[in-house]
């Protein structure tokens, strides 16, 4: 009877060992797919989207918004991005860093910013201001032919430019190459050369090139203390991990101490 006794306590022990190392797995395979494919939850670090984020806030970024990718395969989303929306993205300039910024521009806008405020050209979506925090874009009708493009050296006034998109060709020069060049080399795999005001692209005279890719245009809302795509470029597409739907937790910075705002807790970002 001891026998059978301490075969059956074996027995027990083995099995709760062997179920908690399977609801332990399923936890952390859950985990993973929610992280890869659902949502994941980010800090904000700087205040490049103050008045809407600020630094210590924590929040949820959807990856089903836009979609994802698995390995080399593309995910579908449930929406595409839009403008206003603040998304989540691999610096371009630097992979291994997570950015957050606001989608100002897409592939095919024009676009030009005076004193830190955007036009755009073609028609914009119905304007939805749920918060006072959502900045305007401004519509603005460009002529054919563009003004000649411009970046003053705070880049408050920038453009206009055209943002890249895929199978569009653009007209490019000595001046506006400024736009293009980190696009079309780092991201397209083009070699660029400028010799006596002509522009050599792998080697041969281009007044024009069509784009292979979709790219977007970013700014923080904090814009005199953001570095965005009027520093770095456009944004490609691939680059975006997903859109800052929720702020799940909030607490404002001093010097000495920090204090959790808890009104501005679980609320939707706009």
């Amino acid at each position: 009877m001891v026998v059978v006794k301490a075969f059956f306590n074996g027995n027990k022990s083995f099995f709760f060992i062997k179920n908690l190392a399977l609801i332990i797995f399923a936890a952390i395979l859950t985990s993973l797919f929610c992280k890869t494919f659902i949502f994941q939850f980010y800090m904000i670090p700087s205040i490049s989207m103050q008045k809407t984020l600020y630094p210590g806030d924590g929040i949820v970024v959807s990856k089903i918004h836009y979609g994802t990718r698995f390995f080399n395969l593309k995910v579908p989303g449930i929406s595409p991005v839009k403008r206003n929306d603040i998304i989540v993205f691999n610096h371009p300039q630097a992979n291994s860093e997570i950015w957050i910024k606001r989608c100002i521009g897409l592939p095919g806008d024009t676009l030009l910013i005076v004193n830190n405020t955007p036009y755009i050209s073609g028609l914009l979506e119905k304007a939805k201001k749920p918060s006072s925090n959502v900045p305007i874009i401004y519509h603005l009708k460009f002529p054919k032919n563009l003004p000649q493009y411009f970046r003053s050296k705070d880049k408050a006034n920038y453009g206009p430019v055209i943002i890249p998109k895929r199978n569009m060709e653009i007209g490019i020069s000595p001046i506006n190459i400024r736009a293009y060049k980190t696009v079309i080399e780092k991201h397209e795999g083009n070699n660029i050369k400028i010799f006596n005001d002509h522009i050599l692209i792998n080697g041969k005279i281009a007044s024009s090139y069509r784009f292979k890719r979709n790219y977007y245009f970013t700014l923080g809302d904090n814009r005199w203390h953001s570095t965005d795509s009027r520093f770095w470029g456009f944004l490609p597409e691939e680059d975006i991990i997903g859109k800052a739907i929720l702020k799940v937790f909030s607490s404002r910075q001093n010097k000495n101490s920090s204090s959790v705002r808890f009104y501005d807790l679980f609320k939707k970002i706009y």
